[in-house]
């Protein structure tokens, strides 16, 4: 019997390759300060706001927001933290 799943080494190499990648195109940020850049979408007509704020007190926990201005007033449409 085949299985779908991928081994968790697979995992590990393919996170390091994406983190690596995201690394190439985003700048990110000092410890204690955030980097805001704007990103659009597929379809080209939003204009998406992404900032990323690297913690203070803990250098490898991030937080993420993705913004979109809708008659000039800046609505949060998705924030999550990562950390390593």
């Amino acid at each position: 019997m085949l299985s779908n799943r991928i081994k968790q080494e697979d995992v590990e190499k393919l996170l390091k390759v994406l983190k690596k990648t995201l690394s190439t195109y985003i700048k990110f940020p000092e410890k204690g300060c955030s980097e805001l850049f704007e990103v659009k979408s597929i379809e080209g007509n939003e204009v998406f706001k992404i900032n990323i704020y690297r913690g203070n007190v803990n250098r490898f926990k991030y937080n993420i927001g993705a913004l979109i201005s809708k008659d000039s007033i800046p609505h949060m449409v998705r924030s999550f933290f990562i950390s390593r």
